[in-house]
């Protein structure tokens, strides 16, 4: 028979904290969430209270839920001889309230948004995340499960009348109603995620309801659902001109010529064609670097020196993002959906063969066909999945980790602190060693050369060793600084050596810079935190007399392998590419960026979400937004290019 003594003789479980431990717990997630939206994101709705209203609401419904669930939990305790079971998975809910909301307070302080369908397909980069800061929220928010934990367990342990006091306060008929009626708010919830890209008017997401919608998206992988222009299925589109055969081809997209005629040359060494190096460097916006106007005096000397000799294209932006997508849209002027990670991404199990037979035109195919050698030098170890794609995108050799520590560094490699890969000083001292090897070797076979690094990938923090920008107190800054740094040591062998007057040197970036706070920091009050940003193209050209400035107005990384081609006077007999050289007209009438199905309207005065295009871009955008999802309806099925008639042949200069 139970105890059913008096209630004075169990102070610790009739304790008010403990009666009300789940209104308590649930309540602190609360305040702590909405501190974070409205301090952390900045969130404003001026003129529009009802938005707000929505904001501090949707949450209250998913706690609300989550409590009832604990609250279903202790009833059913009440009922039992054995409630531990029950008080377990009370933990769990908690656990998981705790852990979500976690999670997404700590998103919107790095990105001024939840987590995004983007981050979750670059899941890699989480192992870049590090924060005392956020190990020290992590071990308050076990503390605060722990007391929960302990609060459960002392009111189970409650005399019978008391449990029932503090589990049946409602009647079961209004506890049902009650329950069931904040499912279907929560349901609700669910249907309204990802309208926006980001923290904006008409932002109604939950933190619970994104993260579940989000999951979903990531490792589901359905075709692209865009909205698209009232145009007939089988029609030409009025902002781009589909080749030769059509749209309805089973090659749309592919074409016969990279650029239509040739620049001319005016010095550099015309019996034989150029080499080619590209450095695509990780995630660099151009508002960090002094040649476009930086704001940080000595950030950038080196990249600064090569610009002042180089062609600056301005008003330039990256077409797409993160690292997998920013090389492979760059290397073949097209679009890939698949991202790094996610449902059919590069990182997931049993997607590299499938991935890497989608065929491509690239510029490394082109460089082989016309004799090239070609290289690329990655900071990753072999078994690293963006090495696979690599190979994919037709470079005859990939230099990973292990041998460019091997073959030029005689072993002294130095590993990026935070990562697994070759920090930027050991990777391009392994491009000079090959360099200088092949110099030595008296070498005449042309050559093209990439390379990524590193050092700047967001949520590094600054490494020992490496030499700070001012007082050393903003790892962005740290760790463009080091960059440059790095490239200075490349740059002083190249133009001491013989390859400075036959090489086409290009510098430019995967994608832009990732808002994180640091980022944000210092970019300037005109940064939107978007993952599209304008970036460097800077150009040496030793051939051409070229302009000191070029103005891409709101063109985009598309036009790279194109305007190389035009200018190594490499001219494909076969692409599929969807860009032009930035010396011919465009072939879209406006630019855009697609982030998987993300989409970006990128204008010389800047980018612009979905949800903010100007009136007079409307049908533009929207017509390329259909150019786009075509793209990735022939890439899910194999037809971006046939692979037939492929190759390039090299052009008189």
């Amino acid at each position: 028979m139970q105890q059913t003594g008096p209630m004075n003789a169990y102070p610790l479980t009739s304790a008010p904290i403990v009666r009300h431990h789940r209104l308590v717990f649930f309540l602190a997630i609360y305040v702590a969430y909405v501190v974070a939206l409205f301090w952390f994101a900045n969130v404003r709705d001026a003129g529009d209270p009802g938005r707000s209203l929505v904001r501090l609401l949707t949450p209250v419904v998913e706690l609300s839920l989550l409590g009832m669930a604990c609250a279903a939990c202790m009833r059913m305790a009440t009922r039992r001889t054995r409630r531990w079971p029950w008080i377990l998975i009370t933990g769990v809910i908690a656990a998981t309230a705790a852990g979500v909301y976690l999670v997404q307070i700590y998103s919107l302080r790095i990105s001024s948004n939840f987590i995004s369908v983007l981050a979750l397909q670059n899941a890699d980069s989480i192992a870049f995340v590090q924060s005392p800061r956020l190990k020290l929220a992590v071990a308050l928010a076990m503390l605060w499960v722990g007391l929960f934990c302990i609060a459960a367990a002392l009111a189970s342990a409650a005399p019978a009348t008391l449990r029932r006091a503090m589990s049946e306060g409602w009647r079961s008929s209004v506890f049902i109603s009650a329950s069931s009626g904040l499912l279907l708010l929560f349901a609700y919830a669910i249907t309204l995620q990802g309208r926006n890209p980001r923290l904006e008017p008409g932002f109604r997401e939950a933190p619970m309801a994104s993260l579940l919608a989000n999951l979903y998206r990531a490792n589901t992988d359905p075709a692209p659902e865009v909205p698209s222009p009232v145009v007939p299925r089988t029609a030409d589109l009025g902002c781009f001109s589909f080749p030769e055969a059509g749209p309805e081809a089973p090659f749309p997209f592919q074409r016969t010529r990279a650029f239509r005629s040739l620049l001319p040359a005016t010095g550099g060494d015309a019996s034989r064609p150029p080499n080619i190096i590209v450095l695509f460097t990780e995630g660099l916006s151009a508002r960090l670097v002094g040649a476009y106007g930086g704001r940080y005096p000595g950030l950038t000397p080196n990249i600064d020196r090569l610009a002042a000799r180089s062609m600056r294209v301005d008003d330039y932006f990256n077409h797409t993002a993160a690292t997998f997508r920013g090389l492979i849209g760059q290397l073949s002027s097209g679009f890939s959906y698949a991202g790094g990670g996610g449902a059919g991404g590069w990182t997931q199990e049993g997607t590299l063969e499938g991935l890497s037979s989608i065929r491509r035109q690239t510029l490394p195919l082109i460089a082989n066909e016309a004799g090239y050698d070609t290289h690329f030098f990655a900071p990753h170890k072999a078994h690293r999945p963006i090495i696979g794609m690599l190979h994919s995108m037709g470079f005859g050799t990939v230099h990973t980790y292990e041998s460019i520590s091997h073959d030029w560094l005689g072993g002294r490699a130095v590993t990026r602190h935070g990562t697994a890969a070759l920090d930027d000083a050991s990777l391009y001292a392994g491009v000079v060693a090959f360099l200088h090897d092949r110099e030595a070797a008296g070498e005449r076979q042309p050559f093209f050369l990439a390379t990524y690094n590193i050092g700047t990938h967001a949520f590094l923090s600054s490494a020992d060793g490496e030499v700070p920008y001012g007082s050393g107190d903003n790892p962005v800054l740290d760790k463009v600084h080091n960059l440059d740094r790095a490239l200075g040591e490349f740059l002083a062998y190249f133009e001491a050596s013989p390859y400075a007057r036959n090489t086409l040197l290009v510098l430019t970036s995967d994608h832009a810079t990732y808002p994180e706070p640091p980022y944000r920091e210092v970019a300037g009050s005109d940064l939107k935190p978007l993952f599209v940003d304008r970036i460097p193209l800077l150009v040496l050209d030793p051939s051409r007399a070229l302009p000191a400035t070029l103005e891409a107005e709101g063109r985009t990384s598309l036009d790279l392998a194109p305007t190389v081609l035009q200018l190594a006077g490499l001219q494909t007999r076969s692409n599929a590419f969807l860009g032009a050289s930035l010396f011919e007209p465009r072939r879209l009438d406006v630019g855009i960026a697609a982030l998987g199905s993300r989409y970006f309207l990128t204008r010389p005065d800047g980018v612009y979400g979905m949800d903010e295009i100007p009136e007079g871009d409307r049908a533009d955008f929207d017509c390329a937004v259909e150019v786009v999802r075509r793209f990735y309806e022939v890439e899910r099925d194999n037809r971006i290019f046939s692979g037939s008639n492929a190759g390039s042949v090299p052009v008189a200069r």
